[in-house]
């Protein structure tokens, strides 16, 4: 027969799976030992839940898979934040600012060409490269720009008006020379 639990002291070894229902958690004691400080529980909405300091949800995933943080995501010194963004024709991946009730958000997008072709990096403001490679705009109805850092050395800014997706309008070169467009 195998132990399903078993306690030694202050440890405790389960032999198998474990559940708990969606309104019950683990709770971890702070270091006095004295208080209920953090937890890990699924919520009603079936999120993956990560309590700090007794009533913060300091990390929520939903089913899908996405993240929620209640407070800032720090990166370590000597550590980077690294993205493996697919050929630009299967997604659109970046950071993307959301404008609080509206709809013309930015992106920092990396989009890596076809056949291994290096990676563009594009700084949006209204606008992102679609899957079809084109940069079109958030919102339809507002002006939207761009700069766009190649992997051939080259720096390419483009503007629109209302009513257009952005163009390149100037080009500066792996050598310096820079290119203007009407």
């Amino acid at each position: 027969l195998t132990n399903t639990l078993e306690l030694k002291s202050s440890d405790a070894t389960f032999g198998g799976n474990n559940y708990l229902s969606n309104d019950k958690a683990i709770w971890m004691r702070n270091n006095a030992g004295n208080a209920d400080t953090s937890a890990i529980f699924t919520n009603t909405s079936d999120e993956l839940v990560l309590r700090t300091g007794g009533s913060t949800d300091s990390l929520k995933i939903n089913t899908s898979g996405n993240a929620t943080f209640a407070g800032e995501v720090s990166i370590s010194t000597g550590k980077s934040l690294s993205f493996s963004p697919p050929v630009y024709t299967s997604a659109v991946q970046g950071i993307k600012f959301d404008q609080a009730g509206g709809d013309m958000d930015a992106i920092i997008q990396p989009a890596r060409l076809a056949g291994n072709g290096g990676i563009v990096l594009v700084l949006g403001s209204n606008c992102y490269v679609n899957t079809s490679g084109g940069t079109v705009r958030y919102n339809s109805g507002e002006e939207s720009s761009f700069i766009e850092v190649r992997p051939e050395g080259e720096i390419v800014l483009g503007t629109s008006g209302t009513g257009a997706d952005p163009t390149a309008r100037m080009k500066v070169g792996s050598t310096g020379y820079a290119e203007h467009f009407r």
